[in-house]
């Protein structure tokens, strides 16, 4: 009658290769010619066969082994497969034969488990010889026979219980002191439904967003969440009236441009483009999806997209949707080079926002990046048919190339002008308030009496070339008092009691003309009116007389309108222009963020006006 061999299944935490190279040398002597079949994953002999697959392998010879030997090290007690395999062979009452190298931890982990002060060899208590005497006995009783005599067994066995050792380690692991208890109560108090190494399903995040009246995305790039949210799905959400706000890092940030080299530093130039790519494909698709839902909606009102900067953003993925007071939410923590379908942690929860719960923290976190962004003018709504963002704002080193390419730009426009133009235009940059609401302050005159002298010098110069004044300015209020007449009005009446000619003066109706009710009310209004008469009528050169503090705001506003002037600087004691101020806030806002102060949404075209229209 043939006898089915005695199993030994070996269970190991990988990570100890140290101490299973030993202990597997010499079990594999000891059971060699035996009737004794080994299973253990360490040894390629006695593990898995080529091609077969692990998991399956492992199930298997779980089942069918008789006894146990478990190397307990607080490696084993972190690992979720260890646990299971202890676990299971406990579950089907075989016998288990613990080796426990991590003292007390060890033990209680196994009596925990095993419910009952189970057979311990432990090195770390007992002499290498006790323990190998044990070890012997324990597999006698069990009917596995040794190719070893028990003299030979126990010197064998003796050196390695007292060489085993195992780095000491006080982190916590599966099952401690209720350690694993206490994870699973966090999570249930918190809302944490899943903790994951990979990122969610696109459609698995579709199906918890449906119906949420708001949906935060917070991402670096967004492009493969977007791409797929925008197909359908946001169209649909948007026509059923539900918003949609999404914060990224600036195109042009210094944090994209480390992410880059970080992810690739063999191809940073390649990857840089990439993120930028990325960030112009999300605008585009967003878009689309709110072009066509207005479409659909034919006249009806459709949910919002909104499109921020996220100035403190961390390398993670957020998207929380909110239905009422209710949210479900998804965040990856993600380190670069890593991304975040790279195996990094990942966490999907729900809660109350009435409770402080996990999800909680990250909500505030997320609607404080929002308000941020909102705050200094980068959180932008999308249209029907508008403009999205090319960028949030400029930062150092995209913006000089930014500003070469203008100057660039205006450069050939001027080198045109000089070789065919017909004639010379001077900008007297105006000043408010005016005196007793009629005339040019002290400031303002001695602009007007330089725009004269310049006036007189190129007519004298340039005999044959028509030289005119332009004196910008719509009619301003300062606090409470509001002027007479426009800052044009007052300034063309100086110049005529100067002698200049009244056809060579512009003002009031060049404004109305170029700037409609809108009026001209800042620096930058005066600079587009002024470049839009140096190409209308097609000036040979453009002059700009103005007070040293806002020389160079005004050189940068001509350059955004596409012209490179002539600056002449008329100082005054007590300048309305202050250096610190134009120097340090002023010329770095439109720089790097409010170029022309045109837009409609500009805060600088909105603050002007709010001071300066008279009520």
């Amino acid at each position: 009658m043939h006898r089915r061999k005695k199993k030994l299944f070996i269970s190991h935490c990988s990570s100890d290769a140290a101490i299973m190279q030993r202990f597997t040398d010499l079990i594999d002597e000891t059971f060699k010619n035996t009737s004794v079949q080994v299973f253990n994953t360490f040894n390629e002999e006695t593990g898995t066969d080529a091609g077969e697959d692990l998991s399956e392998a492992l199930r298997n010879n779980l089942t069918d082994s008789d006894v146990m030997i478990a190397v307990i090290t607080d490696n084993y007690m972190r690992s979720v497969k260890c646990f299971s395999e202890f676990s299971v062979f406990w579950y089907l009452s075989r016998t288990i034969i613990p080796i426990v190298l991590n003292g007390q931890q060890g033990k209680d982990f196994v009596t925990g488990v095993l419910g009952k002060e189970p057979i311990f060899l432990d090195p770390i208590s007992n002499s290498g010889k006790d323990n190998s005497i044990k070890l012997y006995r324990t597999l006698q009783n069990l009917k596995f026979p040794t190719g070893f005599s028990k003299e030979e067994f126990c010197e064998r066995f003796s050196a390695f219980f007292d060489n085993a050792r195992q780095t000491r380690s006080v982190r916590p692991y599966i099952g401690s002191k209720g350690t694993f208890e206490d994870i699973v109560l966090y999570c249930t108090n918190n809302g944490i439904e899943k903790i994951a190494d990979k990122t969610l399903g696109l459609s698995s995040i579709m199906e918890r967003l449906r119906g949420c009246n708001d949906v935060f995305v917070v991402s670096t790039t967004g492009a493969n969440l977007i791409s797929g949210l925008s197909t359908s799905f946001l169209e649909e959400e948007l026509l059923a009236g539900n918003n949609f706000t999404l914060l990224l890092p600036n195109k042009f940030s210094a944090f994209l441009a480390d992410v880059a080299e970080i992810e690739s530093p063999n191809d940073i130039e390649g990857n840089t483009g990439r993120l930028a790519n990325a960030f112009d494909d999300i605008m585009t698709n967003l878009q689309r999806c709110v072009d066509s839902a207005a479409v659909k909606a034919n006249g009806r009102p459709i949910g919002h997209v909104c499109v921020g900067c996220a100035y403190t953003l961390l390398r993670q993925t957020i998207t929380i949707g909110l239905r009422g007071s209710s949210y479900w939410g998804w965040l990856s923590v993600t380190v670069p080079p890593s991304k975040t379908n790279d195996k990094t942690p990942s966490f999907s929860f729900s809660g109350d926002t009435s409770r402080d719960m996990f999800g909680s923290t990250i909500l505030a976190h997320v609607m404080s990046l929002r308000s941020l962004a909102e705050k200094r003018g980068d959180l932008h709504e999308l249209v029907p048919n508008g403009k999205k963002p090319n960028c949030f704002y400029l930062e150092p080193h995209s913006a000089k190339q930014y500003w070469k390419e203008l100057q660039a730009s205006a450069k050939s426009k001027q080198i045109e002008h000089i070789s065919r133009g017909k004639g010379i235009l001077i900008e007297a940059a105006a000043k408010h308030p005016l005196v007793m609401g009629r005339f040019p302050d002290a400031e303002f005159s001695e602009r007007l009496n330089y725009a004269a002298e310049l006036y007189h010098r190129f007519r004298t110069n340039e005999k044959d070339l028509p030289v005119m004044i332009y004196v910008p300015g719509s009619r301003h209020r300062s606090g409470t008092m509001s002027d007479c007449v426009s800052l044009s009005a007052a300034g063309r009446e100086y110049l005529l009691e100067k002698g200049i000619p009244s056809e060579d003066v512009l003002g009031d109706e060049e404004n109305r003309r170029y700037k409609g009710d809108d009026g001209v009310y800042n620096s930058a209004d005066e600079c587009f009116v002024a470049s839009g008469l140096y190409n209308e009528r097609f000036f040979k050169k453009l002059c700009c007389v103005c007070s040293p503090g806002q020389a160079a705001r005004k050189q940068l506003f001509y350059l955004a309108f596409g012209v490179i002037p002539e600056i002449y600087t008329v100082p005054c004691d007590d300048s309305a222009h202050d250096f610190v101020y134009e120097l340090l806030e002023a010329v770095p806002d439109v720089i790097y963020r409010d170029h022309t102060w045109q837009d409609k949404d500009s805060p600088n075209r909105i603050r002007t006006r709010n001071d300066r229209i008279p009520e």
